[in-house]
């Protein structure tokens, strides 16, 4: 930040053409979905041979629009599909709590007529 380079100014020029490239993308909600949460989730268990960990993803909806979602390697190895499987759902439902808490915190505001 203090001294920046023309590298720098090439960047940000690009994410600025991206971004003004992608001002129509976004999350839609649309207003006939029930308001229900639900979310879907894949494991791998030791799918890399080269060090056994396992790749995990999950996606949660709010009703047919995809809210949230995640995809990585897990930190430790499992010595079980289950074990993996079971760390996961741990995971995701740390996430549909974080995002309970938003969805409560969003209705409690509108019926105080927050900002």
């Amino acid at each position: 930040m203090h001294r920046p380079t023309t590298d720098h100014w090439y960047t940000v020029k690009h994410l600025m053409h991206y971004l003004y490239g992608t001002f129509d993308h976004g999350i839609h909600l649309y207003h006939d979905s029930p308001m229900s949460l639900h979310t879907f989730f894949d494991i791998d268990w030791a799918d890399s041979k080269d060090n056994f960990f396992s790749t995990s993803a999950y996606v949660v909806y709010l009703g047919r629009s995809s809210i949230s979602w995640s995809s990585k390697k897990q930190y430790t190895i499992a010595h079980s599909s289950t074990e993996a499987e079971y760390r996961f759902v741990v995971a995701t439902t740390t996430e549909l709590t974080w995002v309970c808490s938003l969805l409560t915190l969003n209705s409690m505001l509108r019926y105080l007529n927050c900002p």
